[in-house]
């Protein structure tokens, strides 16, 4: 074992750290604004692969969702350098419905070989190492904190608004909203 071994955290990723950095909250937030505008060019330059991202989808999810706000990136080392786990926190703001959704995704962040960031979306080419990492990070008290924070805060905002309780049950069902940016298809 080397020196830097031995002192590295004990947690697996590092520090939990809110914003901190500034590339990956550039990616996040041009990634939104890309899902937002449906521009699946703009989209293609900020993913790894567009093969689960389709047009129609995205205007799908633009008919009843507004926009996203208060978007956070709480951002983790990967297993190898220029990789990140980052956990994104923000609301969304759905049409003719007054009060945002807190929304939770976790995104695994990678480096290109000229140096800039993108988001790694495609699931099943995930290597073993990097899902257990991340079931590791999963696991991490202050990650079980932030998830439960943003199912309370959602949970409160939904037993607050009659109109965002409909629509989140409606597309969601009753759980918590999380996993891609887009809902699942059934």
């Amino acid at each position: 074992e080397s020196e830097a071994e031995t002192q590295a955290p004990s947690l697996p990723g590092g520090s939990l750290e809110k914003d901190t950095n500034q590339a990956v909250s550039t990616l996040v937030s041009a990634y939104f604004t890309a899902v937002q505008n449906c521009d699946v060019e703009a989209l293609s330059a900020l993913v790894d692969s567009t093969d689960s991202i389709s047009l129609e989808q995205l205007q799908a999810e633009r008919e009843f969702v507004e926009g996203y706000q208060n978007i956070s990136c709480y951002t983790l080392n990967g297993v190898t350098d220029g990789t990140y786990v980052v956990y994104v926190s923000y609301d969304m703001k759905f049409l003719n419905v007054e009060t945002p959704a807190p929304c939770l995704i976790r995104l695994y962040v990678c480096t290109n070989g000229e140096g800039g960031l993108y988001i790694f979306n495609q699931e099943n080419g995930m290597d073993s190492t990097v899902v257990s990492h991340m079931e590791a990070i999963n696991a991490r008290e202050d990650v079980k904190a932030l998830m439960s924070d943003v199912d309370v805060r959602l949970t409160e905002a939904m037993a607050a608004d009659e109109a965002l309780n409909a629509l989140v049950s409606k597309l969601y069902g009753s759980g918590p909203i999380e996993g891609e940016a887009q809902p699942e298809e059934t």
